[in-house]
């Protein structure tokens, strides 16, 4: 597959290297609110092209009796794993670009920038709400849902973690379903953490509060 880095490699003179490596991850994401880059050469780049790095590999996690795998950049499914763990039966498609126009190729991958609700109230809020962007992805088409006679489809959402600087994996960390067959899926990875529009804000830690008596 093709990478969203370059590498290369100059010998000035003898014994003596220059490497040079380029990529979404270094540029100014500074055009249309963040969701397109330029680099100097003039190409433009998505924003999704953060997460290329992630092409032609699965991240999968556990929760009882299902397991949910998502593969950059066309699919979600779910399945069991049958007693000798290598079966996969059965098996839903939660949402995928396969047979559609949508575009798979590397660096032009669909997703839009979104600003998530806070998930408390300002009553519990011990400090300003984290402004910070996740990238959302949709992927439809999968698997008909027999409660509905509708294709299931997800919303993957992807977000720089809370603790960017010891994360180093990236990982499923929430599914929800919403409404029938319909999902929503957050995946963090440290890959988006070198846009400072997906950076959270960090929370602040014990703070003591010092108090004098005045006469």
């Amino acid at each position: 597959e093709a990478s969203s880095r370059e590498f290369s490699v100059e010998e000035d003179r003898p014994l003596h290297y220059k490497f040079r490596v380029s990529g979404p991850t270094f540029c100014s994401w500074n055009l249309n609110n963040g969701a397109t880059s330029q680099d100097a050469s003039g190409r433009s780049w998505p924003v999704s092209a953060l997460l290329e790095e992630m092409r032609g590999t699965c991240v999968n996690t556990t929760q009882g009796w299902w397991t949910y795998e998502y593969c950059f950049p066309h699919s979600l499914i779910q399945f069991h794993l049958a007693g000798n763990g290598k079966t996969r039966d059965p098996t839903h498609i939660l949402g995928t670009l396969n047979g559609t126009t949508s575009p798979t190729a590397p660096n032009t991958v669909k997703m839009e920038t979104i600003r998530l609700k806070p998930s408390i109230s300002p009553r519990e809020r011990r400090e300003p709400p984290s402004n910070h962007l996740t990238l959302q992805q949709y992927l439809g088409g999968g698997t008909v849902c027999d409660e509905t006679s509708q294709p299931r489809s997800t919303k993957m959402r992807f977000q720089c973690p809370l603790k960017w600087k010891s994360q180093t994996e990236t990982q499923i960390v929430s599914i929800q379903e919403g409404s029938l067959c319909e999902y929503e899926v957050v995946i963090q990875s440290p890959m988006l953490c070198g846009h400072s529009k997906f950076l959270p804000t960090i929370p602040m830690g014990k703070q003591t509060i010092q108090c004098t008596a005045e006469n």
